[in-house]
């Protein structure tokens, strides 16, 4: 399975497997842990991505992810890999996913991913800090 929080600058047939993955219901619970050691908490990714209670059932019972929880824990990983790449550090990443943000009507950015509107409007403001437009 590709590494889903390699998405920036990836080739389209990784990005179709991972489609696969995700509609077969192939992502791991080890996605999270994988979350967790790229500096998510467990109450963000509670919040963002599984119940903790759902998730404790899950590891009990062998299972991996449903379509809709390994499509969220992709997003974080992936909204966090392009934080990181245009703020060139993943300490800086996280300072700035973390703190309100003004381009985000003083919304963390963190907060926001818990839609995929939300991620998006994230998304959109790196790629203007990317070109400069929130100096």
């Amino acid at each position: 399975m590709p590494n889903p929080f390699v998405l920036r600058e990836r080739p389209p047939r990784e990005d179709l497997q991972l489609a696969r993955d995700v509609v077969a219901g192939g992502v791991p619970l080890s996605v999270l842990d994988d979350l967790l050691a790229a500096g998510f908490t467990a109450a963000e990714l509670g919040d963002l991505v599984i119940n903790p209670r759902t998730l404790r059932h899950r590891r009990t019972r062998g299972e991996a992810l449903a379509m809709e929880e390994a499509e969220r824990a992709i997003r974080l990983g992936r909204i966090l890999a392009i934080a990181d790449a245009v703020l060139g550090s993943r300490a800086t990443a996280w300072a700035w996913l973390r703190e309100p943000n003004l381009a985000l009507d003083r919304a963390r950015p963190v907060d926001l991913l818990k839609s995929e509107i939300g991620a998006r409007a994230v998304e959109e403001t790196l790629v203007r800090l990317e070109h400069g437009l929130f100096a």
